[in-house]
């Protein structure tokens, strides 16, 4: 080879090559160590993210073990153990551990109770989404438990755990709508908002949750938050009702009862009534109470009654103690024993029972199963009265008018008639028509007297109507209208009115208002003579012993006469007089005549006067007395007697 090149020529280009092959080496050196490099790098790389990751995987599996086991010693009753397994999941981060832990410091299970480190592990639970710790914290927001009460955060917290809606959560869901709902609906922690109080109630309501359809019918059935809506309000109720909840089934057997969002059915009232009462709510224990001694809606059943009052008044329901009491007031379906009425209306009274007071009162006032006491009476008339109790005001107003019980004072009867007028009363609006008719406590003011006559009469107040019909007879207050006289007298004498009856009666026999009938009117004149009426006594008297209406028949005038005598009724005594002084329907006795003509002339009967002038005048029944026979002469003149006048003159006395 060297002799080839010893010419000199060493052709440049094969140098070049062996250059170019020479730096190629050493690159591929390189690249290849670099490679190598490369892969051992990756290779530890992946054997250390193996190793971290075992070591992530570790940790989770041991906060979770250390949670179960926590769970296990907590269900075997070693509580000191079980915290010390949670505490140490929860500071791994474990959420369900963290509340659990918050559970036993808030309790003092297993450790000594300390509110405030039990919100720190509800916090740290809540803040990771746990759903019972966010309802758990509202609660002590809500309630000052561990941490400053503050409504508005307790609102914050149910709503987190309202919003998270997933099953695991649907219990504690449903809570928090209704809760959220209360918040809302009495503005606790929140601005009130009765609408978005309705939106919760509806959440939950709509996941079947019974209270809450319940309350959502409350809403529309008095139009909290939403457009009122009766119907609706049934159908929430029913929901509610379907599964049991005593208060709805309660409140649709009311709805069935009066036909509010529903039509009317008494019987299926009872149903649901009587389904609320075998779950022990008071309520509708006396409401069927109610429906049995009435019947409505099923057969009428005092005693039944009474069982289910006495049911809800031991549950101490002051409803129920009322009408327990009155049964035992009127002996309705039980023995009466006013005594143990007495001890029931005490008991509902003592309860503020605005109905139990006045008929304490009552009890008192009239001394029936107590000893009478007129001040204990207005005492609880008083109280009542001031609960707004119509009976009451009536009652107390009458205390004040007649001085019974209390000072008299027509001007407060007047103020107490007036309440309970302006509620409807009927025997408070008749009473305050008297005020105003002659000017008792108040200005005298026919007209106004004749206003509330009227609108006590339209409640069917037999008095009222009386007091209206004789104003349109006598056009007092009123124009003179003796045909609607006689209507309003009609309406009273028909509910038994005895004054009613006999000016009735006295209609058809003067034919004032209405034809003439006089056997219609010893019709009239009977029914109030019999109801013991003296001045229809005296009439009807009147109509036997001249045979107006009826057959003539002394001895049965005499009888009527008698009777309305024995009252004190002066017309009476003085024709009963007659009857023994002429023999009519009765033997002949002057003597006895003279008796009842003194009875009827001292009380200022003129006729009477000068009957017992003459028997002293010519000796019939009584000695001869020409003075004492002036003396009562004089006393009929002075009334106008004629005959009288008469007889003063002739005797030179005038």
């Amino acid at each position: 080879m060297k002799q080839i090149f010893a010419d000199g020529n060493n052709y440049p280009e094969i140098e070049i090559e062996k250059k170019r092959w020479a730096g190629r080496k050493w690159r591929m050196i390189a690249i290849i160590i670099s490679v190598c490099f490369l892969t051992a790098f990756s290779v530890v790389q992946l054997f250390n993210g193996k190793k971290y990751a075992h070591e992530n995987e570790t940790v989770e599996l041991d906060h979770t073990r250390l949670m179960n086991l926590g769970e296990q010693y907590l269900n075997k009753g070693d509580v000191e153990r079980a915290v010390s397994y949670f505490k140490k999941s929860a500071e791994f981060g474990n959420a369900k551990a963290q509340r659990m832990l918050g559970d036993c410091y808030f309790w003092g299970e297993g450790i000594r109770e300390d509110k405030r480190e039990a919100v720190k592990w509800y916090l740290l639970a809540a803040g990771q989404g746990d759903a019972e710790a966010q309802r758990i914290l509202g609660d002590c927001y809500s309630w000052g438990e561990g941490i400053r009460e503050d409504k508005s955060e307790a609102v914050k917290w149910y709503r987190l755990a309202a919003e998270q809606g997933d099953a695991e959560a649907q219990r504690i869901l449903v809570d928090c709508y209704k809760r959220q709902g209360d918040c809302y609906f009495l503005g606790e922690g929140i601005r009130e908002d009765k609408r978005e109080a309705v939106k919760w109630y509806r959440l939950a309501a709509e996941q079947g949750d019974a209270e809450a359809q319940r309350i959502l019918g409350d809403c529309y059935f008095w139009g909290e938050g939403i457009r009122e809506d009766k119907q609706e309000a049934v159908k929430w109720y029913r929901l509610a009702a379907e599964q049991g909840d005593a208060e709805a089934q309660r409140i649709l057997g009311a709805c069935y009862y009066f036909g509010t969002g529903i039509r009317e059915d008494k019987q299926e009232a009872v149903k649901w009534y009587r389904l609320a009462a075998e779950q022990k709510n008071s309520e509708a224990r006396w409401r069927l109470g109610d429906c049995y001694f009435w019947g409505e809606g099923i057969r009428e059943d005092k005693r039944e009654a009474v069982k289910w009052y006495r049911l809800a008044a031991e549950q101490k329901n002051s409803e129920a103690r009322w009408r327990l009491g009155s049964c035992y007031y009127f002996g309705t379906g039980i023995r009466e024993d006013k005594r143990e009425a007495v001890k029931w209306y005490r008991l509902a009274a003592e309860q503020k029972n605005s109905e139990a007071r006045w008929r304490l009162g009552s009890c008192y006032y009239f001394g029936t199963g107590i000893r009478e006491d007129k001040q204990e009476a207005v005492k609880w008339y008083r109280l009542a009265a001031e609960q707004g109790n119509a009976e009451a005001q009536w009652r107390l107003g009458d205390c004040y008018f007649w001085g019974e019980g209390i000072r008299e004072d027509k001007q407060e009867a007047v103020k107490w008639y007036r309440l309970a007028a302006e509620q409807g009363n009927a025997k408070a609006l008749k009473e305050l028509g008297d005020c105003y008719f002659w000017g008792e406590g108040i200005r005298e003011d026919k007209q106004e007297a004749v206003k509330w006559y009227r609108l006590a009469a339209e409640q069917k107040n037999a008095e009222a109507q009386y007091s209206l019909g004789r104003c349109y007879y006598f056009g007092t207050g009123i124009r003179e209208d003796k045909q609607e006289a006689v209507k309003w007298y009609r309406l009273a004498a028909e509910q038994g009115n005895a004054e009613a009856q006999w000016r009735l009666g006295a209609c058809y026999y003067f034919g004032t208002g209405i034809r003439e009938d006089k056997q219609e009117a010893v019709k009239w004149y009977r029914l109030a003579a019999e109801q013991g009426n003296a001045k229809a006594q005296w009439i009807l008297g009147g109509c036997y012993f001249g045979g107006e209406g009826i057959r003539e028949d002394k001895q049965e005038a005499v009888k009527w006469f008698r009777l309305a005598a024995g009252q004190g009724y002066v017309e009476a005594q003085r024709w009963l007089g007659d009857c023994y002084f002429f023999g009519n329907g009765v033997g002949k006795n002057k003597r006895e005549a003279v008796n009842w003509y003194f009875l009827s002339a001292k009380k200022g009967n003129a006729e009477a006067q000068r009957r017992l002038g003459a028997c002293f005048y010519f000796g019939h029944g009584v000695a001869k007395n020409r003075q004492e026979a002036i003396r009562w002469y004089r006393l009929a003149a002075e009334q106008g007697n004629s005959v009288a006048i008469s007889m003063l003159k002739k005797l030179g006395v005038m």
